[in-house]
């Protein structure tokens, strides 16, 4: 039978890792857990707002690959035209982080121009 630990204990152990640890552990896969919020299956709902106007959103992530920093899945917008009332598109992407920087320079997109986006972003998630 695996020992138990208190939080107290667990914790103690922890800081004494050194970050590559931290890191093996915090990336170890657990049956029925999921390590984060990208996953496949993970489902948002939000909103996208553009020049006034407000659409409710969904995104299912049908494949998340945390090794390559890859997803995809399927993207439907509701109300956006009267002729097609939802519409749902497929998207790939590259998860931000150490293999993909938050500056890809892909489309000759300038550091300026990502910057606005994201703190159009930044302001309307708080």
């Amino acid at each position: 039978m695996p020992a138990e630990f208190s939080c107290v204990e667990k914790r103690k152990r922890m800081s004494s890792l050194g970050p590559s640890s931290k890191r093996a552990l915090i990336k170890m896969k657990q049956p029925g857990v999921a390590p984060s919020l990208l996953h496949s299956g993970s489902t948002f709902r939000g909103q996208q707002r553009s020049r006034g106007n407000s659409y409710q959103v969904d995104v299912v992530l049908q494949h998340v690959d945390e090794e390559n920093d890859f997803l995809c899945g399927y993207f439907t917008i509701y109300n956006l035209t009267k002729e097609y009332p939802t519409l749902t598109s497929y998207f790939e992407g590259e998860i931000i982080g150490e293999k993909h920087p938050f500056l890809t320079r892909k489309w000759e997109a300038k550091l300026e121009v990502d910057q606005e986006h994201w703190v159009r972003i930044m302001s309307t998630s708080r």
